[in-house]
């Protein structure tokens, strides 16, 4: 085992595409996070039409004429 520091030479990756590497990774977090935010939106809107409403109008009505009687 050879453990001098010269054995192994190892280039050094200039500062500027280290700063791209991490604006790339930052812009594909942003872009995943916001295909996320619109899919969950998007299933809430349809999932929201699916379900049934209060109808407070009749709820009210009913509630009228229960008491009425």
């Amino acid at each position: 085992m050879c453990y001098h520091s010269d054995a192994v030479s190892v280039k050094e990756v200039p500062m500027e595409a280290l700063l791209f590497i991490i604006i790339l990774i930052l812009f594909l977090i942003a872009i995943i996070l916001t295909r996320i935010l619109f899919l969950v939106s998007a299933t809430y809107k349809r999932v929201a039409r699916i379900t049934e409403k209060p109808d407070k109008a009749r709820e009210a009505y009913e509630k009228y004429l229960s008491e009425k009687t």
